[in-house]
């Protein structure tokens, strides 16, 4: 019976495991998405987010955008693969007044720097670039630019999921002046009005999105992108869950099977003093759900530890996030009943087997 509760418990573990990991870095990647990037409307060229995929537009066209009349600011938002310090980080580029503003970076150390300190080249970093490469308020590293060898000064800290390898922001203008880029991948509309939002949207795609290939997402949409391209990097891991969960039921089926063999003579005997077919069929049935709900728990305390180890020790070494870790409790109870209620109809079949032996024989079997 070992086996049988052992491999559930793994399939039930894995799955909350994942589950909790996935859950853990949705939840982070929503709440930094909904206090890091505040725009109505994000206007990309080529692909719905900035990244590699998509084409960097002419700044130009942000003029034509603040023309509209629902439109209160527009944010030229440019990200640059690019090598620093031995890693190949995102440049992100943005006008830190309207950022400031209207976003709410959450800050681990330092404080966003003012205009006078980014003039002396005081920038902020992510998170993960920070732990990678130990920088703090107040270190100095260098990256090179077209313009030549560039030292940064780090002033603050901030949770960002835009690279897994890290990111660094720097005042557009200080961009424009280093790098020599003035291209743009995303236009951040700010609006007057967030009624006007649709109309803006069908403005802006009737005007330029024929000519420049535009994507306009509003943020709601922007979240949802984000989420669905998290479920598409994990969609192996659940496919793996489900095999492990049919693996570990098959081996209940399998165990109550053998079982029938090992106690024919107990069962011949509970026949010939009285119990019934439905009684013997109750007996190997709730057998089968004790399995169940005792692979069921064990599951979920391994899926507990091990989802808070990945999260907080595995995934921490190989990104650079600290995500606060959230155990999926809803889901560890659904999915206990109901690897549960699996269990206890995979015991039927051999159930029904063993309530049809025929009694003499089986008392004779030795």
């Amino acid at each position: 019976t070992a086996v049988p509760v052992s491999a559930l418990a793994i399939g039930v573990g894995m799955t909350l495991c994942v589950a909790g990991f996935v859950g853990s870095f949705q939840h982070s990647s929503e709440r930094w998405i909904e206090r890091s990037v505040p725009a109505d409307l994000f206007i990309t060229s080529s692909a719905r987010v900035s990244g590699v995929q998509n084409t960097p537009m002419e700044e130009g066209l942000a003029d034509e955008l603040a023309k509209l009349p629902a439109v209160e600011h527009v944010d030229k938002l440019r990200v640059l693969p690019h090598d620093v310090m031995g890693l190949r980080i995102y440049i992100v580029s943005l006008n830190p007044e309207i950022y400031g503003t209207r976003g709410k970076p959450e800050i681990l150390e330092g404080k966003l720097p003012t205009w006078e300190e980014r003039q002396q080249n005081k920038v902020t970093v992510s998170e993960n670039f920070s732990r990678r490469r130990n920088l703090h308020p107040g270190t100095r590293f260098q990256v090179r630019t077209p313009t030549g060898e560039r030292e940064y000064e780090v002033s603050a800290v901030i949770t960002d999921y835009t690279s897994d390898q890290g990111v660094l922001f720097l005042d557009r203008r200080i961009f424009v002046e280093h790098f020599k880029d003035t291209r743009v991948d995303t236009f951040e509309l700010y609006l007057k009005d967030r009624a006007q939002l649709e109309v803006t949207r069908q403005r802006v795609t009737q005007n330029w999105g024929e000519k420049f290939n535009l994507y306009v997402l509003s943020n709601q949409e922007l979240r949802a992108e984000a989420k669905r391209l998290v479920d598409d990097a994990f969609a192996i891991t659940y496919a793996m869950e489900i095999v492990a969960a049919l693996l570990a039921l098959l081996g209940v089926i399998n165990t109550l099977l053998a079982a029938i063999i090992d106690r024919t003579r107990e069962i011949g005997l509970l026949r010939a003093i009285g119990a019934s077919r439905r009684q013997v069929v109750a007996l190997f049935v709730t057998e089968a759900g004790l399995m169940g709900v005792t692979g069921s728990v064990l599951g979920a305390l391994a899926g507990y530890c091990l989802g808070y180890i990945i999260t907080q020790v595995v995934g921490v070494e190989g990104t650079g996030w600290r995500v606060p870790y959230i155990f999926p409790t809803a889901m560890a109870l659904q999915f206990g009943l109901a690897a549960a209620a699996c269990a206890t109809v995979a015991g039927f079949y051999p159930a029904r087997k063993a309530s049809h032996l025929n009694v003499v024989e089986a008392l004779a079997y030795e």
